[in-house]
Formats: C-alpha cells, structure tokens, sequence
C-alpha cells in the first residue's frame, strides 16, 4: 500500500508543475478537510467524520477565466479494526463566477469540475462478514469555492467514486486550501 501511496504523491509532484506552468502565476499547496460519507453502511462501521488531506493548485491575482486544475486528495479512516484508505488524483476546469465578484481580487467564488484516478483500499466488517479489496478506479467531483486573496480557498466538494462489494464510497468534503509554492 505505501508504494501506491507513494507512487500516487510522486505522480501528482510531477503533474501539478506541469499544469501550473501552462498557465500564468500559480501557487499548490496543502489541502485539509473533513469528509462525509454518504453510504451508511460506511458511517456506522467508521464514524460520520473522515480526514483529508490533499494538494492543490490555485491561481493568483483576479480569476477572470476558466482555467485547468489539479487535485490530489486523500481520505482514510479506521476505527474498531475497520479501515478505509481513499486517494485521488483528478484534473479539470475552474470556472470563476465573475459576475458575482465584480473583479475583486479578494474574494473570488468558483465552480469547478474533474475526473481522473482513485484507488481504495478498504477492510471492513459487518456482522460475520468481512469485505476487504484494493482497487483502481475513477473519481469524479464538482465544487464550489471562494478563494480569498492569492492564496486561501475554503471549498465544498462532493466525490464520486466506484462501489465495491456493495459499498458506496461518495461523499462530501469541507476543505481549507493553502497555496504555498508559487509557479
């Protein structure tokens, strides 16, 4: 599992420079949040609240176009020998609501929408059954966001991701993202 997780962070180092460069002025940085899955199966074996964390781009200066994002996020939960390892990496369009914003720099709301790569990891009991697998698959989310100033973006966004063994793993997720690295 950790050379998966390791060859996920390598793959997404490379790719977020690259898509930055395309484009003017951009900073990545870490993404922390709270997810909420929405199988109930899920919540009652794991607990209602997960962790994730995450890399992410964001443009600097006024968003006055649409514009190519990259995302990679990663979840996991475990409680009473249950666990759940999520990780994404997805590309696609930030869509700026300029109408709302006037073009003010400092408060920027969003849309966004992107695919690409999951891989799930998972272990879970349910009464004498125990369902566990490791699988690549797709992710698909859309989100909502304000980005304050260059760097801080506080965002909703909700996953999409394939059902193993009867589990759902899509969910919503409260994130706050940091933008540290300038390209």
């Amino acid at each position: 599992m950790r050379s998966r997780i390791l060859a996920l962070a390598t793959l997404s180092l490379v790719a977020i420079p690259m898509a930055a460069q395309a484009q003017n002025s951009q900073y990545a940085g870490p993404e922390i949040g709270v997810f909420l899955p929405a199988d109930a199966d899920l919540r009652n074996a794991l607990g209602s609240q997960w962790y994730s964390f995450g890399i992410s781009t964001m443009r600097q200066g006024a968003n006055v176009e649409r514009k190519v994002g990259t995302n990679f996020n990663l979840i996991s939960q475990s409680k009473n020998g249950n666990k759940v390892f999520l990780g994404s990496y997805t590309v696609g369009l930030v869509i700026p609501f300029n109408s709302v914003a006037g073009g003010n720099n400092d408060f920027q709301p969003y849309f966004a929408v992107r695919g690409g790569l999951n891989y799930t990891d998972y272990a879970i009991s349910q009464g004498v059954n125990r369902f566990s697998a490791k699988r690549l698959g797709y992710n698909a989310n859309a989100e909502l966001g304000i980005q304050f100033g260059d760097r801080l973006t506080l965002a909703a966004r909700y996953d999409i991701s394939p059902e193993y063994q009867g589990f759902n793993f899509n969910g919503l997720s409260l994130s706050l993202k940091y933008g540290i690295v300038k390209f």
